[in-house]
């Protein structure tokens, strides 16, 4: 694993990429966006740097490796030169049919592409100039989208991700990268932002930048269950004493201690 990051960091090249997720991606135990996109949509899924799920923001666990995190954003720095993003989405085998990330930021685009052996896996993304059609099935019955096909085999692709998008059906490997910035970004505290060591806005910007694991005990997303409102919400169990001296977050039983709470700014005292 150790060869296979340094590989790709020193010569970001795909063979080398895709060497380092195969690797890399063994471990991984995320089920990902599964709800928001079906099931089966892909085999393999991670988010890397930030990430936010309904009143909760925080560094996703694969970011723990750093120099695996490094190559990555590395990797993508030399096909979007002129990019930002916060996190990086990254699947294998994707199967996803047509959709929107409507909790991305407006304003700010996806920048795709797909690596390894494969057959297909064209993107097709909503264009009102565009002379592909698809069907968009609704409450009302449906109705047909214009759009147009890319291909991003190795190939730089940047888009709205807020409009409808879909991937064409491959045969083969196929790993897919997507580096975006969420609306949750809004709502990350300083730690996290200090977690990348970058003086502005989109910390993954640059790979020097990537989070570094070893501020993971102080900050990171820890999840546990809730009864707060709703059966078993997801929260953070965050310290935050850089910003509040002397404030630790409590127990999820003790209502003024629930990070969702405080976070959304509910806090009745």
């Amino acid at each position: 694993m150790e060869l296979a990051c340094r590989n790709a960091t020193e010569e970001p090249s795909e063979a080398n990429l895709v060497k380092l997720l195969d690797l890399w991606s063994a471990g991984w135990k995320h089920r990902g966006r599964t709800r928001a996109v079906g099931p089966g949509a892909y085999e393999r899924y991670a988010t890397l740097g930030l990430f936010g799920h309904g009143g909760v923001v925080g560094v996703s666990n694969a970011t723990g490796l750093r120099e695996a995190c490094i190559a990555v954003n590395r990797f993508l720095r030399t096909r979007f030169p002129d990019g930002t993003w916060s996190s990086i989405a990254v699947l294998f085998n994707p199967r996803m049919g047509l959709h929107r990330d409507i909790q991305n930021m407006p304003g700010h685009s996806n920048h795709a592409l797909a690596l390894g052996e494969y057959t297909g896996g064209r993107v097709w993304i909503e264009d009102d100039e565009g002379d592909s059609p698809a069907w968009l099935e609704d409450k009302k019955g449906g109705r047909e989208l214009r759009g147009r096909w890319l291909d991003m085999h190795d190939k730089p692709v940047s888009f709205d991700a807020r409009r409808y998008h879909k991937v064409e059906p491959h045969e083969g490997s196929m790993w897919a990268l997507a580096a975006y910035v969420p609306q949750a970004y809004a709502r990350a505290t300083e730690q996290h932002r200090q977690a990348c060591r970058g003086p502005h806005l989109y910390q993954m910007a640059r790979p020097e930048l990537a989070f570094d694991p070893s501020r993971r005990p102080e900050f990171w997303v820890k999840k546990r269950s809730s009864n707060h409102r709703k059966a078993k919400p997801l929260f953070n169990q965050l310290r935050l004493t850089r910003d509040n001296p002397g404030l630790t977050i409590g127990p999820a039983k003790a209502r003024t201690g629930c990070a969702v709470c405080l976070m959304l700014g509910k806090l009745d005292n």
